[in-house]
This record gives C-alpha cells, sequence and structure tokens, in this order.
C-alpha cells in the first residue's frame, strides 16, 4: 500500500469517527482556592414587584488572580431558563456581555446579565436570581479545573 493511500484511508477512518462535544459539569468541579477571585455584585435596587415583560440586571465585576484564568465559554448562556428545585421559575437569561483587562497578576471581567420575567403564575410568588456558576483553569496546571459561583 502506498503511503498516499493510506494517509487516504487514515483522513477517511478520522472523518468518519462521530463527533463528539464535551461538556464541563460545574456542579462536579471542586471550588476555587480561597483567595484567588474577588467579587463585586450590583443587584437590581427593586427587590419586589416585577411583572411579565420587565428586565431584571445584574453586574457582576470579577478580578482572578493569576495562574488561574476564566474559561470565557462558562459564561451563562442566553435563553438559558433559571430553576429552582429542578422546576422552571419563570426568569429567562435575555442577554449577557462582559469586558475584559489585564493587569498585572490578575484579570478583572465586568460581566452584565440581563434577565426576563416570563412567569405566567396567577399568584404572586418569590423568585430569585441564584448564582451563575463559571469554570477557571489553573493555567501552569492545565489539568486543574475548579468551579466559582457567581452570585
Amino acid at each position: 500500500m502506498t503511503k498516499s493511500i493510506r494517509i487516504f484511508y487514515s483522513l477517511l477512518t478520522l472523518f468518519a469517527m462521530p463527533q463528539t462535544a464535551f461538556a464541563i459539569d460545574s456542579q462536579n468541579l471542586p471550588d476555587v482556592p480561597p483567595g484567588i477571585v474577588s467579587i463585586k455584585t450590583i443587584d437590581p435596587v427593586k427587590l419586589v414587584g416585577y411583572t411579565v415583560g420587565d428586565v431584571i440586571e445584574r453586574e457582576v465585576i470579577l478580578t482572578i488572580k493569576a495562574p488561574y484564568q476564566l474559561i470565557e465559554t462558562s459564561l451563562p448562556i442566553t435563553g438559558y431558563e433559571k430553576r429552582y428545585k429542578g422546576q422552571v421559575i419563570g426568569i429567562e437569561l435575555k442577554s449577557v456581555s462582559h469586558t475584559k483587562k489585564e493587569h498585572d497578576g490578575s484579570t478583572t471581567f465586568d460581566i452584565k446579565l440581563a434577565y426576563q420575567v416570563f412567569t405566567n403564575n396567577v399568584v404572586a410568588k418569590n423568585a430569585a436570581l441564584g448564582p451563575e456558576y463559571l469554570n477557571l483553569i489553573n493555567t501552569k496546571n492545565s489539568k486543574e479545573l475548579v468551579k466559582y459561583p457567581c452570585a
């Protein structure tokens, strides 16, 4: 068998294999070590009285010390519906944006989250914006992944 035919069969085998994407389950990761992350959360001033269609905005300013870095693909995804004990509570993530500033020895992320109320209950009930889990990686040990609950 010639070299070009072997390469052809190798490529054919590679492309014929099912393509699998692996997601990181934040819930099963260990927590980030203390002192690595500092956070400032700016929650809405209005605590009650939201109705269908209202937008609730939250800003999170997160500073992460080296060698840890945020895995930016772990940011929440637009369209995600918040849940409490597995039940949809009628609050959906409408938009997410972030900026990144690098400093000596740390990185600061300004994350803006906008949620929209979609509940259609006749009776008023409590609903809360729970934590979003972000994943971090140790750049000195790429096998060390940790989670941080971004409240």
